[in-house]
This record gives C-alpha cells, sequence and structure tokens, in this order.
C-alpha cells in the first residue's frame, strides 16, 4: 500500500534529475518504489543509496522483536542505541510511537524482494562497520549492472547520526559527481565538430 501511494504522488516531481537514498528499510522501500516506476517507464533515479540495509532480497537473519510485549520490544530498541533513553523511558510518548514502531519493525523483519529486476543506475551502498557484515551490504549488486560502489563508515546501524558529517560528505560527493557529468554532457551537446 505504501509504495501505491508514493507511485501515485512521486512522478509529480520526477521531471527533475533525481536521486534515492533511503536508511534501514527505507533502502528498501526505495528499491520497491523504483521497480514499480520502472514498471511504469518513468524515469530512474540518477543514483540509488542504500544505507544501513542487505541486500532487497536476502531475508533477515536478525532476531525478531516486533511481536514481543511492550515492555520487552522497548528493551530491545534501547539496545539499537538509536532512540534516546529519555524517550524510552516516557510512557506516554512509548505509548504513541509503538504501534508505528512495530509495524516498521515487522516490514523490516518480513520484507524481502521477490522480484528479478536489474537496473541500470549507479548505486551506492553505505553500511556501518559495526552493522550489518559486507557481504549483506553487497548482494545489492544483484539488481544492478553498474558495480556497487561500497562506502564503510565508523559506527552501528545509526551511523547516519553519530557519524553524520561523513555520511553527508559522502551524499555531497555523489551529487557533484553527477552534476558535473551533466555538465559535460550539456557541453559536448553544445559543440560543433
Amino acid at each position: 500500500m505504501l509504495i501505491d501511494e508514493l507511485v501515485r504522488i512521486i512522478p509529480k516531481i520526477l521531471n527533475k534529475p533525481y536521486i534515492f537514498f533511503g536508511h534501514s528499510l527505507g533502502s528498501r522501500v526505495a528499491f520497491e518504489l523504483m521497480d514499480k516506476l520502472s514498471t511504469l517507464n518513468h524515469t530512474l533515479p540518477q543514483h540509488f543509496i542504500a544505507s544501513g540495509s542487505r541486500g532487497p532480497h536476502k531475508k533477515s537473519d536478525s532476531k525478531n522483536v516486533a511481536h514481543l510485549p511492550d515492555t520487552e520490544f522497548i528493551i530491545e530498541l534501547g539496545k539499537l542505541n538509536g532512540t534516546p533513553r529519555e524517550v524510552l523511558d516516557n510512557k506516554e510518548l512509548m505509548n504513541l510511537f509503538l504501534p508505528v514502531l512495530k509495524a516498521d519493525f515487522s516490514i523490516a523483519e518480513n520484507y524481502h524482494y521477490k522480484g528479478n529486476s536489474t537496473f541500470e543506475c549507479p548505486v551506492s551502498v553505505f553500511g556501518g562497520k559495526e552493522d550489518i557484515n559486507v557481504t549483506d551490504l553487497s548482494c545489492w549488486q544483484k539488481h544492478f549492472s553498474m558495480d556497487v560502489d561500497l562506502h564503510l563508515i565508523s559506527g552501528n546501524h545509526f551511523f547516519i547520526d553519530s557519524n553524520k558529517e561523513t555520511v553527508l560528505q559522502k551524499l555531497n560527493d555523489i551529487i557533484t559527481k553527477i552534476l558535473q557529468v551533466q555538465q559535460c554532457s550539456h557541453l559536448a551537446e553544445g559543440m560543433i565538430f
């Protein structure tokens, strides 16, 4: 349902060059969206960036926690070091967010891509050195014709927060490279031989 809703909205903004960046479950959502856009013959992104995520076809091998009682789920959430202790200890706030968090975890634990699409756009994969293993990060290659550009960054699953300067610099480098290629192609179009 999420992909169908995004497909209904996003084509309105695809008239300009764009990239997809997704972290964790967001990487797999972005991948499914790209797959759906491709089947509808929409322009693909200039670059696809998966962050903190195993390849989309690979089933989760981590401990399933979405089904746990709330108290145990909150303990497991705390072990991930991505949620401030003040939030985890705030009962009212957690009661508000628990259904959404459990739904997200359930999707992340159960999702795996069942298709066999291969895309012809550049792909970068970011991973925390203390998070997902290199093999799981590298298996994004199965779905792209271009070589995966793998970036290992210090940190755990939340390296995008703990090491955001490095992540932002890598994103900036990718965008700069895209812009340089576009400028070169515009110059080449204007040349007379």
